[in-house]
């Protein structure tokens, strides 16, 4: 047992997670960057412009600021930039 009474390979299992995460978050944080080079566009200007097209490809008018920031989980504010 460690000082918190958890048995040693817990910990194990906890720092693999965490390393894993870790790997994941630099992939996408790398090739968002690739992307933005060769789009000159942030990978979230990106998904709000998709969000934008699908939502007017649904519809016969494109969707407000306001139905983006929902689309997008974001700030309606965040939205208007793109």
């Amino acid at each position: 047992m460690n000082q918190a009474g958890e048995p040693p390979e817990s910990n194990a299992e906890i720092t693999g997670a965490m390393n894993a995460v870790r790997r994941i978050v630099r992939s996408l944080r790398l090739a968002s960057r690739a992307s933005e080079k060769v789009l000159g566009v942030s990978a979230a200007q990106l998904f709000v412009l998709q969000q934008l097209a699908d939502g007017a490809a649904r519809s016969d008018a494109a969707p407000s600021i306001a139905q983006l920031a929902d689309l997008t989980a974001t700030d309606p504010s965040s939205v208007s930039v793109v």
